[in-house]
């Protein structure tokens, strides 16, 4: 057969020399990196690898929170989780090495997996005990609940070190794992009350609405109650510490060094009058909370209990909010307190005024409770403990994908200990970039904005603004610490859509509404100058605080929202006020009064839920039953349906306020992308699990635009 050369050539031209250009490094103005790699999904950020620390996850940073080393500095362990959507658990990792080999960029040695099916950690809390090889921990797997383990990362053996009927939620240990204390969930009692509530009823005090409706005879939900405090001596069953007032759970308790006293954060039933003279913001709006659950004010206080002589001690007559920062001397005989308050004893007047402002670091004696003010933080023991010059820490940016790196303070050297997600490589993980505005009252603004897969300059898209803080320091899926609930920047820019992460500024006040909403608008009309969006299509994702921000200018703004996401949070209303508010003090503030007599008008002025009517958006809500529930978004759910008005709920009924399963990120987040682009861009997904979503979403669509006809 003859090959025509000519034709050879031109077949040449147009299939070869494409696919050269395209490889070729000269060829950059042609090249894009989406073009070699897949576009990130939800799932890539559910199954990141991340840090294990809730202090990191919550925000901090993580200076000192990478690597836990063993007393003779010769080992370190960092603990790493992951989402498991297949089985909706998230897997806990423990890495271990050497620190002589830490420069040398050693494969990790992972020598624990635990996975957890809850909202708790599988692995969490992780100490050391004095022999350099145990490594102590808060512990659990699938279906179980969470008890104390103990590993040997010489022998690789793992011993359960309790078995209590219900989940652990705290602990500490001596430092030779003799005694361990630790606070745990009562056990639920079920129905004890049914028989005698049908002869006499059920008086209501202080009962939480919800508890109320799922079960008037049933035992409280996890946040009414506080856990209770146990100690345990080696092989012997654990003895229950009677503790009078109610220890607070999700804060930590401190056992001495030489195991006698356990020092605690309890709640606060009677707030003392005293105590109202303290000037700081956060005090004061729980100073004068008229309402409390359980009778329990949202202030806490220390306090001991000495093991040995069976009694509470008092340690200071001071407020405290969670669990400052505490540290032992090293024979139990005193501890230090960081940014404490002192109590406001008869004082000369410059000393109480210095007190009802200032917080200190000081030193309190064990068990009289005389204290000190310290200059610099440590006390007259200043411990001389054996440094390492080695150093491990995270590198991240609002760009960079955190990895773990190692360095050595004396010689300078620095080297690559762990990429922790070496699959991003082949996933276009989208581009970030600070942006500034000033907002339309004049203020100055900055967030971080998400640019779209295919970014084309001069194009006009769909934004969707976020309403959190911005920070240029970390690396998100999300848009904010990765907060599922409400959050998915990557995977709306991937989707096709601006995303603005902006700040927010809660200063409970009622101006606080208006200051966002104008935050909100000025953003709109920056983006709008730049030629980035289309101002007829924004979508605005609210979430706990900035759920009545959102509200408000949902309510008040004179711009067009195309589409809104709230979830689970305060929301300024009469409604959640009565029924299920976290926090009825902030609704006080938020509308500078109570909602009775003459402060009803205040309330109709400001709250949202008095102005569902001037909605004209359509709404997506979820509602997170193990926190606010059903309840925490009944009246715009109601409402807004009343008015015929688009509105969308979802339910998931056993998640926290900050999301924690796989399956329950997956619903929230890839719900939320959803319904942006259905409501943004006209698309609908092609999962036929999504199909049932749609069939709602279009018959909402069909009722919007009848109504929208109408007016």
């Amino acid at each position: 057969m003859k090959i025509d050369a000519k034709l050879m050539l031109t077949v040449l031209f147009l299939v070869v020399v494409p696919c050269l250009l395209a490889v070729s490094p000269g060829s950059a103005q042609n090249y894009s990196p989406e073009s070699v790699k897949r576009p990130v999904a939800v799932k890539d950020g559910i199954e990141m690898t991340r840090l294990a620390d809730n202090d990191y996850q919550n925000g901090f940073d993580s200076d000192n929170r990478v690597a836990q080393f063993s007393p003779d500095k010769k080992h370190f362990v960092i603990i790493l989780k992951r989402g498991d959507i297949a089985h909706n658990t998230n897997t806990f990792s423990v890495l271990l090495y050497r620190s002589r080999d830490a420069l040398l960029s050693p494969k990790p040695d992972v020598v624990l997996e635990m996975h957890s099916s809850s909202n708790r950690d599988a692995i969490s809390k992780v100490r050391w005990l004095g022999d350099n090889r145990t490594l102590v921990f808060l512990g659990e797997n699938a279906d179980e609940v969470s008890q104390v383990y103990a590993f040997d990362i010489k022998d690789r053996t793992l011993v359960q070190l309790t078995h209590h009927p219900s989940a652990i939620l705290d602990y500490d240990v001596r430092y030779d794992g003799r005694r361990i204390v630790f606070v745990a969930q009562p056990v639920r009692q079920t129905g004890s009350c049914k028989e005698e509530a049908r002869l006499k009823g059920i008086a209501i005090t202080n009962q939480i609405l919800t508890d109320l409706l799922r079960d008037p005879c049933g035992a409280p939900s996890q946040y009414a109650y506080a856990g209770q405090l146990f100690v345990q001596d080696e092989q012997d069953p654990p003895v229950r510490v009677p503790v009078q007032e109610p220890i607070r759970h999700e804060f930590s308790i401190s056992l001495s060094p030489d195991g006698r006293y356990i020092l605690m954060s309890v709640g606060v039933c009677q707030v003392p009058t005293l105590w109202r003279l303290y000037k700081d913001k956060d005090i004061q709006r729980f100073v004068n909370d008229k309402r409390r659950k359980d009778g329990i004010s949202d202030l806490n206080r220390y306090q001991l209990w000495d093991i040995l002589a069976n009694r509470v001690i008092r340690l200071l007559d001071v407020p405290t909010l969670g669990f400052p920062p505490t540290k032992w001397a090293s024979d139990g005989s005193s501890i230090i307190l960081n940014n404490s308050f002192l109590p406001l004893d008869p004082l000369d007047v410059t000393e109480l005024e210095s007190r009802k402002t200032n917080r200190y670091d000081i030193e309190v004696e064990v068990p009289d409770g005389k204290y000190r003010k310290l200059e610099n933080g440590y006390g007259q023991e200043e411990e001389k403990k054996e440094t390492s010059s080695l150093k491990v820490f995270m590198k991240e940016d609002m760009n960079t994908p955190p990895k773990l790196y190692a360095s050595d303070t004396k010689s300078q050297q620095e080297a690559l200990l762990l990429d922790m997600n070496p699959q991003f490589a082949h996933i276009y993980l989208g581009e970030v970039k600070t942006v500034r505005w000033k907002t339309r009252d004049g203020r100055e603004s900055q967030g971080g904005l998400y640019l779209p897969l295919g970014y084309i300059q001069g194009r006009h898209y769909p934004l969707v603004i976020q309403t959190h803080g911005f920070t240029t320091r970390r690396f998100s899926m999300d848009g904010l610490n990765d907060w599922a609930s409400a959050f998915a920047a990557r995977y709306l820019a991937s989707a096709g859509l601006v995303v603005l992460q902006v700040a927010m500024h809660a200063d409970n006040t009622p101006e606080e509404g208006p200051h966002e909403m104008a935050r909100y608008e000025g953003a709109i009309d920056y983006l709008d100058g730049e030629g980035l969006i289309d101002r007829n299509l924004v979508g605005i994702t609210g979430f706990s605080r900035t759920f009545y921000e959102v509200g408000y200018a949902l309510t008040h703004s004179t711009y067009h929202f195309a589409a809104a996401n709230l979830v689970e949070g305060i929301d300024g209303g009469y409604f959640q006020y009565l029924s299920v508010s976290p926090t009825p003090t902030d609704d006080f503030l938020l509308n500078e009064d109570w909602p009775f007599g003459r402060g009803i008008q205040s309330w109709i002025k400001n709250s949202p839920t008095f102005h569902l009517d001037q909605v004209h958006t359509p709404v997506r809500l979820v509602g997170l039953g193990a926190s606010g529930g059903v309840l925490m978004e009944w009246e715009w759910f109601m409402v807004l349906s009343e008015l015929d008005n688009p509105v969308d709920f979802i339910l998931l009924p056993d998640a926290e306020h900050i999301l924690v399963k796989p399956l329950e990120r997956k619903v929230a987040q890839q719900g939320l992308v959803d319904w942006f682009r259905f409501w943004l861009r006209g698309e609908e997904s092609q999962d036929p699990e999504n199909e049932d979503q749609y069939v709602r979403w279009r018959n909402l669509r069909a009722e919007y635009l009848l109504a929208t006809s109408r007016r």
